[in-house]
């Protein structure tokens, strides 16, 4: 390729990187809510103030508007639209009114926003606000539990555990009551079936009453009577009247790769968690394409995020690892659960752990053990104001030498045909031999940057 070809290539790549690496950094702000959002159990015509923390993340001064969106804006009263945080304070509390109706029209989650804008310097009223925007926000959700009417309730997951003895296989299932009566004699009913489909027993569980937003567990023990392998069971809630049916499929018996426990590298709230999943294969044979499912869900048993592992391969009687990674902006400060689902060769194992998420720790309970990880002290370029404007500034200087280049090959065309003429005509004369001759030139390739 020739140097005229490649050049403008080249600065068109240091236009376009600089790009990149802004907008990889733009998810990186000044300006933080904890906690994220808050939660408000549905009671007619109440009225509440509840508290939040702006958080001054670059300790920098700072002019912000809050204001609240959404069909129920109605509902939140702010007294204070305009905050002024000064770089001493690194968190301000503000506070909002939230006045409850008599009744929703819509059941379930009915969400909220607070929306907090930081303004650019020189905005000193609302009307100056409108005109020139913001430069970051922040959403605080505020998440109304409304219950459904009549009798309602959810079965949300079904874990499985077989006892370290192997005698008795141990279901666990988690009942939220989302309807505005109480329920009375929530129970269920398990069979359980072999890989032909034929029943080989069946269960029930213990019977549980709940109040309107209440949560409990119903459990069962299935006795193994030394059957190993794989099983499905058919789980039958009953309540009210109605029915939940779920089915799920377990083993008895020691697994053939067990999860062993979890870790978590260097952490600081807000950044990147890396999970540590650590597997032990007591198989004898090669075991490929193990992945895991994570699934990481609140205290109120909402789910944050789910996402496969990338897969692995393990030898006999190895042990091995899987990596996992939770992205913790907009995560507060409290304890969540961890599902780990294993996948290999059909079979489905899973594990729960309990996390204790910290801001510069993680604590992973599993059973009767668990681990702190504390984190470093990261320093986030990205967070730096700087940083842009260095960014900004480099895209308009390759702009310009862009523009120069350009220009300057324009007039060495328009003012260098008399020199290209005698060129032309020495070549001629040097070449005599070889007019019969087209020399193509040779075809180049530049490598992806």
């Amino acid at each position: 390729m020739s140097r005229n070809k490649l050049i403008p290539i080249l600065l068109t790549v240091m236009i376009i990187l600089p790009l990149l690496f802004l907008l990889s950094s733009a998810e990186v702000h000044a300006l933080g809510v904890s906690p994220a959002r808050t939660d408000v159990d549905f009671k007619p015509d109440q009225t509440k103030d509840y508290t939040i923390n702006i958080i001054n993340n670059e300790r920098k001064d700072m002019k912000l508007m809050v204001f609240v969106d959404g069909d129920l804006s109605g509902l939140v009263k702010i007294d204070k639209k305009m905050i002024t945080v000064s770089k001493n304070e690194y968190t301000k509390a503000f506070t909002f009114k939230l006045k409850n109706p008599h009744k929703f029209e819509k059941a379930g989650v009915n969400e909220i926003p607070i929306r907090i804008l930081e303004l650019p310097e020189g905005s000193g009223s609302e009307e100056d606000a409108a005109k020139v925007g913001s430069t970051v926000e922040v959403v605080h959700q505020v998440m109304i539990n409304v219950p459904y009417p009549g009798v309602y309730a959810e079965v949300t997951d079904v874990y499985v555990m077989t006892s370290p003895d192997n005698k008795y296989v141990q279901f666990t299932m988690p009942v939220f009551n989302k309807g505005s009566a109480k329920l009375d004699s929530i129970k269920g009913i398990i069979e359980i079936y072999d890989l032909e489909g034929k029943l080989v027993g069946s269960v029930e569980t213990n019977s549980l009453s709940l109040e309107s937003n209440a949560e409990g567990k119903i459990t069962a023990q299935f006795l193994t009577q030394d059957r190993r392998g794989r099983y499905h069971a058919k789980i039958n809630v009953m309540y009210a009247g109605k029915e939940i049916k779920i089915e799920k499929d377990f083993f008895i018996g020691t697994e053939m790769i067990e999860v062993q426990g979890a870790s978590v590298d260097k952490f600081t709230l807000g950044g990147i968690a890396k999970f540590n999943i650590f597997l032990n294969s007591k198989w004898n044979q090669l075991i490929k394409d193990i992945y895991a499912e994570v699934e990481i869900k609140d205290s109120k048993n909402k789910q944050l995020t789910k996402f496969k592992t990338a897969s692995i391969d393990m030898d006999p009687n190895s042990v091995g690892m899987l990596n996992a990674y939770w992205d913790t902006a907009n995560v507060n400060p409290g304890t969540y659960t961890m599902h780990v689902i294993l996948y290999y060769t059909r079979i489905a194992t899973d594990k729960l752990f309990t996390l204790d998420v910290g801001f510069n720790s993680i604590k992973i309970r599993e059973s009767a053990t668990g681990a702190v990880i504390a984190g470093g002290d990261n320093i986030d370029t990205a967070k730096s104001p700087l940083l842009v404007i260095a960014v900004v500034a480099l895209i308009i200087i390759n702009i310009v030498i862009l523009i120069l280049f350009y220009r300057a090959k324009k007039g060495k065309g328009k003012g260098g045909s008399d020199a290209s003429n005698d060129m032309n005509n020495a070549n001629t004369i040097n070449t005599s031999q070889d007019m019969n001759t087209s020399n193509k030139p040779k075809d180049g390739s530049l490598d992806t940057l």
